[in-house]
């Protein structure tokens, strides 16, 4: 905050006579303001081609958050499935955290987020990790969000994922306030699902 005294803190002098003036003031402090930490949120679409059925780990989106000034922990996260695909077609969507050997791209030694695999019961999809998803400040972390492609999906349905604004609820981890986060909707393209025919079993060889 900011404080103005009585004396000394203002330099007047007459325009006209140019002697100088001594104010008269009150003491006036401003109210002090608490400086907190903000969140930046960059989301990309990692799906570039049609998936299987049965395919798993599919990477559909990757969630780039950085926090200033404070620890800032997320604490829910919510996606639209989109397409004519029914959510029946997805068997499970999950998050991981990008903290393996290949950093930008989701390989198995990526950490699952606890609390976060869903088997979908509608398009409207809520992540509510067991453990907040602390975000280290001025440090990147990436989240993927990862389905799997059911095998009893209906082949040549279409499935996407898309993240609207407001979607992310987090709070300062010292200041303790609530962040609003906002965005234009980003989705990724509608994929096709496509037959695995190398996976099915038609009958026995004899």
């Amino acid at each position: 905050g900011f404080k103005l005294s009585p004396t000394g803190n203002a330099s007047i002098t007459s325009a006209i006579s140019g002697v100088a003036i001594t104010p008269i003031l009150a003491t006036t402090s401003s109210a002090n303001a608490t400086i907190v930490g903000n969140l930046t949120v960059s989301i990309t679409s990692d799906i570039s081609a049609n998936v299987k059925i049965n395919q798993k780990k599919v990477a559909y989106l990757n969630l780039s958050f950085m926090a200033r000034g404070e620890v800032v922990n997320v604490t829910s996260i919510n996606l639209t499935l989109r397409g004519n695909a029914s959510f029946g077609n997805v068997s499970e969507i999950k998050l991981f955290n990008d903290d393996g050997s290949a950093t930008g791209s989701l390989d198995a030694t990526d950490t699952l987020i606890n609390g976060t695999v869903t088997a979908p019961t509608s398009s409207n999809i809520s992540f509510t990790p067991t453990n907040v998803i602390r975000l280290t400040p001025s440090t990147a972390t990436i989240i993927f969000v990862v389905l799997n492609v059911s095998d009893e999906s209906d082949a040549n349905s279409l499935v996407g994922i898309q993240i609207n604004a407001t979607n992310v609820a987090a709070t300062t981890n010292v200041t303790n306030q609530s962040l609003s986060t906002s965005w234009t909707a980003i989705a990724t393209a509608n994929r096709t699902i496509t037959s695995n025919i190398g996976q099915q079993v038609v009958g026995a060889v004899t």
